[in-house]
């Protein structure tokens, strides 16, 4: 959704920002809830609270972290640079751009829990589609976060 608005960027600069915003509070919002997020351990779901925190504070949290930095410096640079702060700034924020690539590593995160269910394994059709699916999804992410 927003590589083909890149093409339109004067007209669509509110249109970027505001996606941006809320993109970058959605993903801060999810750090908490990825500290109660229940994973699997030798077939079990392990939900004990200090656990899941230890888990996602050993695995995930330092890439989300540094991920979530450079999109709120790329969010708020901008109002910096509108007030006369220093334009390197700016530059620092066209860098940091670079980085949200980083984010499409989140959906290897997210791709182990796409898991297909025993019914449906069974059925060649439908493991087909979802892999299909699948595969659809992938390409919307990379345009979208792009």
């Amino acid at each position: 959704v927003r590589v083909p608005l890149l093409v339109f960027e004067e007209l669509h600069a509110g249109v970027s920002q505001w996606t941006d915003l809320v993109t970058t509070c959605f993903w801060t919002l999810d750090m908490p809830v990825s500290f109660q997020t229940g994973f699997y351990w030798l077939g079990l779901v392990e939900m004990r609270w200090h656990k899941t925190a230890y888990k996602y504070a050993t695995t995930f949290f330092v890439p989300d972290l540094l991920i979530l930095m450079s999109d709120w410096t790329i969010t708020i640079a901008p109002t910096l640079v509108t007030y006369g702060y220093d334009i390197s700034v700016a530059r620092v924020a066209m860098f940091l751009r670079v980085v949200r690539i980083a984010r499409l590593f989140r959906m290897k995160r997210h791709a182990a829990e796409i898991s297909l269910p025993l019914v449906i394994r069974k059925s060649q059709l439908l493991v087909s589609i979802t892999q299909i699916i699948k595969m659809m999804a992938v390409v919307l992410m990379i345009n979208h976060y792009i």
